[in-house]
């Protein structure tokens, strides 16, 4: 923080000479379990959730992997096409600054259809008022109170986006593409959370060995 005011303030013109915060040495940040919820605690929390628009909007994080504050509650209904079944995450609200586009699966179609039939204003996530949300996170804990859920928060919809994919066997690439990561570094720490993959991978070695080979390629050997 000290090293960013400093960095701010020579960009003002009103610190002269080095950042001294440069010449510490940073500690690395420990490596830490990312929490992500299983289906039965999906479904605890989206029935505490008052309302059919905090539920899809919970959905869309789990489903599409956006960043609930700056991505899905600032959403409008012309960056989704229904029809077409993709969402768009403008360039303006992405943390990338890039604009990025995700399908949508059945589950976030059926629920987006659903709120789509009586829409309030152009934000898809509105309160009873016809309001867009601020803010979900006092609305969200009490749900997880209620559900019984620990160490949740609506970041976490994000990681059991790019969780679920990774153990559906998704690349990591196309996760950070999917999920507007800045690098694969940042996808990686999913990684784990496929063993099998590897395991597939070298199988394979053993499955082209297993077969003998043809003739005309003994022939080309030699």
């Amino acid at each position: 923080m000290l090293k960013t005011l400093f960095n701010r303030c020579r960009a003002w013109g009103l610190y002269e000479g080095e950042n001294p915060v440069c010449k510490v040495k940073f500690r690395k940040e420990p490596k830490v379990r990312s929490r992500w919820l299983n289906h039965e605690e999906e479904h605890r929390l989206l029935t505490e959730l008052p309302g059919a628009s905090l539920r899809a909007l919970v959905t869309v994080g789990i489903h599409c992997g956006l960043r609930i504050k700056a991505e899905a509650l600032t959403l409008r209904w012309p960056s989704i096409d229904l029809k077409s079944g993709v969402l768009t995450v403008e360039a303006a609200y992405a943390k990338n600054g890039n604009t990025r586009t995700i399908p949508l699966n059945s589950t976030v179609l059926e629920a987006l259809k659903a709120l789509h039939t009586s829409p309030i204003g152009e934000h898809v996530f509105v309160n009873e008022k016809g309001l867009a949300y601020r803010s979900i996170a006092s609305i969200f804990k009490r749900a997880c109170r209620r559900a019984n859920l620990t160490d949740v928060t609506p970041h976490t919809l994000r990681h059991t986006f790019a969780s679920r994919l990774v153990m559906a066997g998704v690349d990591l690439r196309t996760i950070q593409e999917l999920g507007g990561w800045q690098t694969l570094a940042m996808v990686e720490r999913y990684a784990h959370l496929s063993p099998g993959h590897k395991a597939q991978a070298v199988e394979r070695i053993a499955l082209t060995t297993s077969c003998p080979p043809e003739p005309s390629a003994l022939v080309a050997v030699r």
